[in-house]
């Protein structure tokens, strides 16, 4: 998840630079690292959190982590957007508005900041904690009987 959360701030952080004579390319190039990034935060995250989710409560699990993730990415849109805005998305040039880009790098900067904030929360997660969850009670003895099937 620390990996993730790196490389989707840093994404985020190449993504401020682009401007209008930026090349095609390069948007799609950051924009596909920041897609491989993100999916290194929400996997392990979920995995994490249905970890220690008994196969009974696994539909109350689901919901309650869609309902985070959902407020967790109106928050960060609303985040980016209010840092945007603070800026001011628009300027007058010679009499006409135009966009801002400065505005739109600040909250991509935001962004960054919290991924930052996000790798360096992953440093206190600890892994001993999350031991106990990797092997299902009774794993062991499937992998017994296949053994000895096979053998026989």
């Amino acid at each position: 998840m620390i990996a993730g959360a790196v490389l989707t701030g840093s994404m985020m952080a190449l993504l401020a630079t682009v401007g209008p004579g930026s090349s095609v390319w390069t948007i799609r190039t950051i924009s596909f690292f920041l897609g491989m990034g993100m999916s290194g935060i929400f996997l392990p995250s979920q995995i994490a959190s249905f970890a220690t989710v008994p196969p009974a409560r696994i539909g109350r699990g689901t919901t309650l982590f869609q309902s985070q993730q959902r407020l967790g990415a109106a928050l960060g849109v609303a985040g980016i957007t209010t840092v945007a805005t603070a800026v001011g998305t628009t300027h007058l040039v010679g009499g006409h508005v135009e966009p801002n880009l400065n505005a739109y790098r600040a909250g991509l900067l935001a962004a960054a900041l919290v991924m930052v904030g996000t790798a360096v929360a992953g440093f206190f997660v600890s892994d001993v904690d999350a031991a106990e969850t990797m092997h299902r009670k009774g794993h062991e003895k499937v992998v017994i009987m296949e053994t000895e099937a096979v053998s026989n």
